[in-house]
């Protein structure tokens, strides 16, 4: 499962290794693509991170070949649109779904093929399909803090958010504490935009490193 939305903040599992450059406001913005090394588990786990992001994604048919997925049938229901798409899976291609479930970007629902592969990012570096990233940005409410909770718990991540701090409506500091089967961590720390402040875990320890938290440098190949 290698997945990643931005909606005020990055939230990177396995099923899609691409950030998603808002047109007008990345705070609105969810983005998952398909990838072929996705079996039935990631797409259950993608299915339950999109519920609290008001994103009801239904798998409809899939098709696998040599044990990569090869052909997926979905359709996607938000609040402010509709969408459904089937096609396959290439490494050379996105191929899932963007979307606005709070509206306020130019569009509402984006479903099919979404362009060429983007070239590797931090979250495919490693091993995208044991990475799971989040970001704090200044633009995030608290609502946004509750919907990231609800987002990672399916990922074995217990966030608890233990105070915060806003300065002209921006959050300005995150005190901060997770913990996971691998290890646990807390931070508190400013929230830059020019600096990378959150927490990364490999739940299924491909990287060298299990739990990271506080200011977060590139992975290690």
């Amino acid at each position: 499962m290698n997945c990643l939305f931005q909606l005020g903040f990055v939230l990177a599992f396995a099923t899609a290794a691409s950030t998603l450059a808002a047109q007008d406001s990345a705070k609105d913005v969810v983005e998952v693509v398909f990838t072929q090394d996705m079996d039935q588990a990631d797409l259950d786990s993608i299915q339950q991170a999109m519920k609290p992001l008001g994103v009801d994604l239904q798998i409809n048919n899939t098709k696998f070949e040599a044990g990569l997925l090869h052909t997926i049938d979905f359709s996607i229901t938000t609040g402010t649109g509709d969408g459904s798409a089937r096609g396959q899976i290439r490494p050379d291609r996105k191929f899932g779904f963007i979307c606005s479930p709070k509206g306020g970007t130019q569009f509402a629902v984006v479903a099919g093929e979404l362009g060429p592969a983007p070239a590797p990012s931090l979250v495919s570096q490693d091993n995208p399909k044991e990475l799971v990233e989040v970001v704090f940005t200044q633009d995030m409410d608290q609502a946004d803090l509750d919907s990231i909770q609800l987002a990672v718990k399916p990922l074995g991540v217990d966030l608890q958010i233990n105070s915060t701090e806003y300065e002209d409506g921006l959050l300005h500091t995150l005190d901060f504490s997770i913990a996971t089967s691998k290890g646990n961590g807390t931070a508190k720390g400013d929230i830059q935009p020019d600096r990378k402040f959150g927490f990364r875990y490999y739940p299924n320890g491909g990287g060298k490193f299990a739990v990271s938290v506080g200011r977060l440098d590139p992975p290690s190949r």
